[in-house]
């Protein structure tokens, strides 16, 4: 099961509530039902539960530069620990071979990159992009 949002609790207090009104003629308001479904969940109440979840990020919320061991953390939190990691790099081979051709064989080529989330997929795909922040060319004698 993954972790509960304060939108996902907010849409099954709307479920409890409509449930309550259709099936039994209680009509309960929407602030009640959220205490019950933040209790059920284990949380003291709604005000517990509200502070210890953050809203889940949407595709609109990125891509989303990650700069620390803490965002990286951030961005996990939202997925399943099944869920599959998908990472991209890509450079132009062009530029790869200018690389090459003006340095010697020997050389070496050294990138730094930044990780940035992608794409949050429904079928629990984690999608990362590498991008460049820094590269030098170094050779050896």
């Amino acid at each position: 099961m993954s972790t509960p949002t304060k939108d996902s609790l907010k849409q099954k207090a709307k479920t409890v509530r409509k449930f309550l009104n259709d099936k039994y003629q209680v009509d309960v308001s929407h602030g009640h039902c959220m205490e019950i479904i933040s209790q059920a969940l284990g949380f003291k109440d709604w005000n517990t539960a509200s502070a210890k979840l953050k809203p889940k990020l949407k595709q609109d919320d990125l891509p989303l530069k990650l700069k620390t061991v803490g965002d990286l953390k951030k961005a996990l939190e939202l997925f399943d620990d099944s869920a599959t990691i998908d990472g991209d790099y890509e450079f132009k081979v062009k530029d790869f071979m200018d690389e090459i051709e003006h340095g010697d064989i020997d050389g070496t080529i050294h990138q730094e990159f930044s990780l940035i989330l992608t794409s949050i997929q429904p079928d629990d795909i984690v999608s990362f992009q590498l991008e460049l922040e820094h590269e030098s060319i170094s050779h050896t004698l």
